[in-house]
């Protein structure tokens, strides 16, 4: 009770970590690729695993079966049984495996099978991964992935259905992506990967089986489905 009080101007300073070094813009190309939003997320998977030999992934039926939405189908067999990992149906202990990776130099992608699980794994999303840098006072962070659906429209009632992404994205200490278009999903995961904090990518389910392009070379481009502006998940596809 006698300690000294922080100042009111430096209680943000230790809650994210310094802004990664952006990537290097990609040379202009007129070549597109067209793929599934599905596909695209799987790419950005294994472009991640071959480019760091610290990336893994790890989660509910992720490996053998391929994941919930055949995301990461034909990884395990890639990759192998220590880099693409299945877990028990423990997000809680998973989660907190994934953060402990994380802290020690690993750099672990955490798929939660959907949103509704994630709060099984709220004291280690929230408690755990988004205030370890702010009470060490900056010494520690957690540069973890937790990939998650979010969303309603594939039937799967209402354990299987909410969109909390504007929730989680007012948790101090986290960051969140919603990627709502193919090329948001091919590259989003990259710099990701780089972030020294926690970022949760939520993947709409309704947007899994769409199509569109992108330039080979990552160069900004809309053509085929892609909608040429801004958009957040759904709005605009």
């Amino acid at each position: 009770e006698a300690g000294t009080w922080e100042p009111v101007e430096t209680l943000t300073h230790h809650v994210l970590g310094p802004e990664p070094t952006p990537p290097a813009p990609p040379a202009p190309s007129d070549t597109t690729v067209e793929m599934t939003y599905r596909e695209a997320v799987k790419q950005g998977i294994r472009d991640a695993m071959l480019r760091d030999e610290r990336v893994f992934l790890m989660g509910e039926d992720v490996g053998a079966y391929g994941g919930c939405y055949a995301v990461t189908k034909g990884l395990m067999a890639e990759f192998g049984e220590d880099r693409i990992r299945d877990t028990p149906l423990s997000e809680s202990g998973f989660t907190g495996a994934g953060i402990g990776a994380a802290a020690a130099g690993m750099r672990p992608i955490v798929e939660l099978m959907t949103v509704n699980f994630s709060l099984l794994a709220l004291d280690q999303i929230m408690n755990t991964a988004a205030t370890i840098r702010h009470m060490s006072g900056g010494q520690f962070g957690v540069p973890l992935v937790i990939r998650m659906a979010t969303g309603a429209g594939k039937q799967l009632a209402a354990q299987h259905s909410h969109s909390w992404e504007g929730w989680y994205a007012h948790v101090p200490g986290l960051k969140v992506l919603v990627p709502a278009t193919v090329e948001d999903a091919r590259w989003m995961l990259a710099t990701a990967l780089d972030d020294p904090d926690p970022v949760i990518m939520f993947e709409h389910a309704g947007l899994v089986n769409y199509h569109g392009c992108y330039y080979a070379a990552g160069q900004v481009g809309y053509k085929c489905n892609d909608f040429p502006g801004r958009a957040w998940s759904t709005m605009f596809s």
